[in-house]
């Protein structure tokens, strides 16, 4: 079994970063740039649509370095459009929210209940460009609920489902302007 090196006392707290300091504060880490080399092989992957095998057997290199590579390379990619695609959907936001503000607008003008309806479609349209709307997994659980598998007759999940049906009828009915017809 080999020896292990003594363990080094510290006088105070703050020794052990000080003896970090030097090499590292010279030395900037610089973010990944791909080189030439990467962005062909990422492009043999991604464009080309070459397997990562193929690829590191035409150039007789090593599996591992050309998967490496081609994630490294994606990794870049992800965080250099994120921004711009952030900042698309808060352009395109700003955009849907002025037309929606003038439907409202015109809407409080006219009493047309077409443009309630369009400002409606366009909240709605920035609601999906968000991903609000996404369906979440939620359980829940009610004692007074437990236990019911059916109601009135069918399935539970049948019955919410032709619930939420007659709720989106009805909402439609008054967003189109009709009098909403009465619902059982």
């Amino acid at each position: 079994m080999p020896k292990r090196a003594p363990v080094r006392k510290f006088e105070s707290p703050s020794e052990p970063l000080e003896a970090f300091k030097g090499p590292l504060e010279e030395k900037p880490i610089e973010p990944y740039q791909p080189s030439a080399r990467d962005l062909a092989w990422y492009q043999e992957w991604a464009v080309r649509h070459r397997s990562v095998s193929d690829i590191a057997a035409s150039l007789d290199v090593s599996y591992h370095l050309v998967h490496r590579v081609v994630r490294r390379v994606e990794e870049w990619l992800r965080l250099e459009l994120f921004d711009d695609v952030v900042a698309f959907r808060v352009r395109q936001t700003e955009a849907l929210e002025r037309a929606a503000a003038q439907a409202l607008q015109r809407w409080t003008e006219t009493s047309d209940i077409r443009y309630l309806a369009e400002s409606r479609k366009l909240l709605v349209d920035i609601r999906k460009m968000w991903g609000v709307d996404k369906p979440q997994q939620v359980e829940i659980k009610d004692s007074r609920t437990e236990g019911l598998d059916r109601v009135a007759g069918l399935d539970r999940a049948e019955a919410l489902r032709l619930q939420a049906a007659r709720l989106l009828e009805v909402a439609d009915e008054l967003s189109s302007g009709t009098t909403p017809v009465n619902h059982p």
